[in-house]
């Protein structure tokens, strides 16, 4: 849990990706934040419970954004799977936990927390979005009680406009969610990734599809420098033919006689050229480059097939 909790920090960690979110989000694509000009802040804070014992909450990134000397702002992402009811409580501790750094470091510049929330579910956020919502208070309280609104940022329902304004590697990100959402599919364009391994195991990490983690692996051992979406699609659909032949010759090999082995791989290659043939006409190729390209591919696999059996 760790470690996944790290690697979905990765991304978001990049000053260009972080400065990119916030101006997007909440300067409708204005540049107000540089990268250059923020600088990591300390995601850990500490707070005593009603066992007197000492607890850390941890924010998942925090920086701060500065104009030379003075700090302007402490901004924190917080990202979410999932609906959380907690989450106003949630922000209003690690908002608080900031206030309270700031009192105990005496006079001096003060500044504002700000914190968004990043949801990245494919249905609607239904959770509650303020305190007033989260926790029951009786009527003559409220005018006493304020209120706290979270900052959610629903990223699977950002419109295309949005998106288009994100400049960094989040835009990949984003535009992903929104297509797997909206045509339960994604077709990426030839936009050229910086952050390749930290887009890949966040996009591992929250889709749980490993293929992408194994293709960020791959790319790595052989020092790709640039790379696209599309790039890396046609490694994880190799890899998942790759598999599926495996799965074919093991089928086949279970039976232990020849006759099963052949029938093995011939089922095999035959679901292969068919998951192909599917992969293709969903990337815009005709019927017949699809069938064209599928029958090449799987008369390849079974000729090194055909030459692994007979050694074997």
């Amino acid at each position: 849990m760790a470690q996944k909790d790290m690697i979905e920090k990765l991304l978001e960690d990049y000053e260009d990706v972080f400065a990119d979110i916030v101006n997007v989000l909440l300067f409708q694509g204005k540049a107000q934040i540089r990268a250059d000009s923020l600088e990591d802040a300390s995601e850990r804070s500490q707070y005593k419970a009603d066992d007197t014992r000492l607890h850390e909450q941890e924010r998942d990134v925090a920086k701060f954004w500065r104009d030379g000397k003075l700090r302007i702002a402490l901004v924190g992402l917080e990202n979410q799977t999932r609906d959380d009811p907690d989450m106003p409580l949630r922000v209003i501790s690690y908002d608080g936990a900031a206030y309270r750094s700031q009192l105990l470091k005496g006079p001096g510049e003060k500044y504002p927390a700000v914190t968004l929330v990043l949801y990245y579910g494919s249905s609607r956020w239904s959770g509650p979005r303020t305190l007033h919502e989260r926790i029951p208070i009786p009527e003559a309280l409220k005018e006493y009680c304020s209120d706290y609104r979270i900052n959610l940022f629903e990223i699977a329902f950002l419109s295309e406009e949005q998106i288009q304004q994100f400049q960094s590697d989040f835009r990949i990100v984003a535009d992903f969610f929104r297509q797997q959402r909206v045509q339960g599919d994604y077709i990426p364009d030839r936009r050229t990734i910086w952050h390749v391994d930290a887009v890949l195991k966040f996009l591992s990490v929250f889709t749980n599809d490993e293929r992408f983690a194994e293709a960020a692996k791959v790319l790595q051992e052989e020092k790709e420098e640039e790379t696209t979406m599309t790039k890396v699609l046609d490694r994880v659909e190799n890899r998942g033919i790759e598999k599926g032949i495996q799965k074919g010759i093991e089928k086949g090999m279970e039976k232990g006689i020849e006759k099963g082995i052949e029938k093995g791989i011939e089922r095999g290659i035959a679901e292969t050229k068919l998951q192909l043939y599917q992969a293709m006409r969903n990337r815009g190729l005709s019927e017949q480059e699809a069938l064209t390209f599928a029958e090449s591919v799987a008369e390849k696999a079974a000729q090194a097939l055909q030459g692994q059996t007979k050694q074997g």
